[in-house]
Order: C-alpha cells, then structure tokens, then sequence
C-alpha cells in the first residue's frame, strides 16, 4: 500500500532519471495532475507534505534533488478549495561544478476569474501575482518558494516587448540565478485560463 504522505509517481521519476538533461521529475507529474477549477480536497495528497506549507492563499512546495535540481510550486486556492492557478519554477545543472550550464524552466496555468483579477491583461496579471509573492511570509521556507517563483515570472515578463517587472522582483537573489534571454510564452484559452511559461539554459 502506498503512503498518503507520499505521492506515488515513480513512472516520471524513471523517465527523469533516464534523460537526465531533461526537467522531467515527480514535481512535474505532481503540478501535472492539479486541474485548474477543479477542487483540491488534501494537499498531503498532491505534495509530500514535509516539504509543503500552507500559505494565506494556497499552498507552497519546495524541494531540491540530483543534478543541482530545485523545484519549487505555487498553487492558488479559492475559498472553496478550487485550484484557481499552479506555477512551477524548476532548475538543474547537468554538468558538473561552477560554471556550467543551467537549465530553467517556468510553466503554469491561471485562471483569472477564480484568481479575482478579470479585469486586467495577462502581464498585469503576472505582476499582480509577482507583487503578491514578494510580501514577507511567516515562514522562510515559503517565502524561499514564492521568491523563486517570483524571479520566473519576472524572466517572463523581462522578454514581453514594452514591460517590465516589479522592481522588487528584479532585486531578488533568485532572479540572478535564473539565466536570462529565454524563450517566453503566454496563451489565453477559449476557457479564459492562461498558459504560461519560460525556459532558458545558460551559465549562473
């Protein structure tokens, strides 16, 4: 029997480990499973829960592995427990010592009805949401996650013509450690929910 603790994913952590270079691992098979608008009922169920916490609007994950690997998640909750957006900022460095190459990769989904922010664009949205990440937590261990998370969306933004991030984002150690002059997307579904995302490899 499984442990509830634990999420089982071992297929993607066997692809993962058979790519190796690739950002393939049991987070992303985790953040996968959460579907925006659908309820989450136990977050020890979609995280291991001694690497998660609650937040005042969701719920934070952080964890490191192998290869220098970190993943770190931020999942947006409604006051009926609905999933209302997941961001996954995820780095690893396949080469070995200082200098090497790292690779990113920051993907997520938003819903901006759920999120309450229906009247403003998709880079407004990030904004909103990266200056809500950068207010201090209680806890250093979700304020580490959300400051990753808010560096991947001000790489994002960073690459959009005529926008700039929160400044507060841009002066964050994590930012720095995020190699710069990716590739950024933003697509809006019929649905309304956004895709967004950004990946990059170079030295940091």
């Amino acid at each position: 029997m499984t442990s509830p603790r634990r999420p089982l994913c071992i297929p993607t952590c066997i692809v993962g480990l058979a790519v190796g270079s690739t950002l393939t691992g049991c987070t992303q098979f985790n953040v996968d499973r959460l579907r925006v608008g659908h309820p989450l009922r136990q977050p020890g169920l979609a995280f291991p829960v001694e690497q998660t916490r609650r937040t005042d609007f969701g719920i934070a994950y952080f964890d490191t592995g192998p290869l220098d690997r970190m993943d770190a998640v931020v999942v947006y909750l409604t006051q009926d427990g609905r999933v209302a957006g997941k961001l996954h900022a995820s780095t690893q460095r396949p080469g070995m010592g200082l200098g090497s190459e790292v690779e990113y990769q920051f993907v997520g989904d938003l819903d901006p009805t759920l999120l309450g922010l229906t009247r403003t664009g998709p880079i407004d949205t990030l904004r909103a949401l990266a200056a809500q990440l950068l207010t201090p937590a209680h806890d250093p261990a979700i304020t580490r996650t959300h400051h990753q998370v808010a560096a991947g969306i001000a790489r994002l933004i960073d690459q959009w013509p005529n926008a700039r991030p929160p400044a507060a984002a841009s002066a964050l150690d994590a930012y720095r450690t995020v190699p710069d002059g990716g590739t950024a997307s933003i697509t809006v579904h019929s649905d309304g929910v956004m895709k967004v995302g950004y990946e990059a490899t170079g030295k940091r």
